[in-house]
């Protein structure tokens, strides 16, 4: 059964239930700086708690019992734990070029959990989002989100995600992810 198929199945009997906040879910962890840093970030000149989308790589299995948590409640789809895991974002905290690394550790952490949980019964969805401490100050230039968002995007295609949710911030934001998506198509159509 496709991607679609399922979701109309599920839809005809009752409503998909989407998971909720990971941002919520990792503050319940009550995690330290360290916890962010791991051992690999451990001498990284800025501080990178909040950061949670580093989690997926510096606290596995935190990302994995939070998407296990939301399976086991019911949740028919899962986001992976990349919401600002974009070059862009991920450039305030000085790791701007872990964007793809950290895109990809959140896109398997999501594929596995439901593998486990629900034996691949459940929608996994890739979302995406840009939010900066300073909107000011990190304000890129479009071409830079651009790049920024196709990188995701290429992850997107290379992990097969079943839905692609977009979190429209700043018109600038939904210009430049129009803009990657477009580009990502005509790709893939001059590609075949």
């Amino acid at each position: 059964m496709t991607t679609r198929q399922t979701l109309d199945a599920i839809a005809a009997k009752r409503i998909l239930i989407l998971d909720g906040a990971m941002g919520t879910m990792v503050q319940t962890w009550h995690l330290t700086e360290d916890d962010f840093r791991g051992s690999r970030f451990a001498d990284h000149r800025v501080n990178l708690s909040g950061c949670n989308d580093l989690l997926c790589l510096t606290r596995p299995d935190v990302i994995s019992a939070i998407h296990e948590a939301y399976l086991e409640a019911g949740a028919d789809i899962i986001e992976s734990c990349s919401f600002n895991a974009t070059s862009v974002s991920l450039a305030d905290y000085g790791i701007g070029d872990l964007a793809y690394e950290i895109n990809a550790a959140a896109a398997a952490l999501a594929r596995k959990a439901a593998g486990r949980v629900l034996s691949g019964q459940t929608v996994e969805a890739f979302c995406f989002s840009v939010l900066h401490a300073d909107p000011v100050a990190s304000a890129p230039w479009s071409i830079g989100l651009n790049c920024s968002f196709l990188l995701q995007l290429r992850l997107f295609t290379y992990y097969f995600y079943d839905i692609l949710l977009l979190f429209y911030l700043i018109l600038q934001q939904t210009y430049s992810r129009i803009n990657a998506l477009a580009i990502l198509y005509n790709q893939m159509v001059l590609s075949v």
